[in-house]
């Protein structure tokens, strides 16, 4: 019985391959072996868009992180300042100094740090001339 099935779903599968291929003109092969290839160059031409893509989303997260610890240690980096760069203020937050030093040279050499609402609709929609 089992294999009975397995004819009947194969041949129901081929019956669907030839009913695509009859409706979009495709049973020369010539023409169903130029068709591929156009789909391929286009899967091809895609794939590449999209590592652009995800390069840009890499670096707008990292932009993302670079705000947001740059604004969680602002005040302290402020009061560090304030305190005439104290030693004793130094040492009660250790860690916000290097985060914040982090953020404005490791991450973005030296650039202009954004606000965050200035980043998020680069980081929401796709880049500008994709054909998704």
């Amino acid at each position: 019985m089992r294999k009975k099935q397995e004819k009947i779903y194969n041949l129901k599968q081929m019956a669907a391959a030839l009913q695509f291929l009859q409706e979009n003109g495709l049973t020369d092969y010539d023409a169903l072996a130029e068709r591929t290839a156009e789909v391929v160059d286009r899967a091809h031409a895609l794939a590449g868009e999209l590592r652009g893509v995800e390069e840009r989303l890499a670096s707008t997260t990292k932009l993302m992180g670079a705000v947001v610890d740059y604004a969680k240690t602002r005040p302290v980096f402020d009061g560090y300042k304030a305190a005439r760069c104290s030693k004793k203020y130094l040492a009660e937050h250790e860690e916000a100094p290097a985060f914040y030093r982090a953020a404005i040279n490791d991450i973005l050499d030296g650039a202009k740090l954004h606000r965050l609402r200035a980043i998020r609709p680069n980081y929401s929609t796709p880049a500008s001339g994709t054909s998704w």
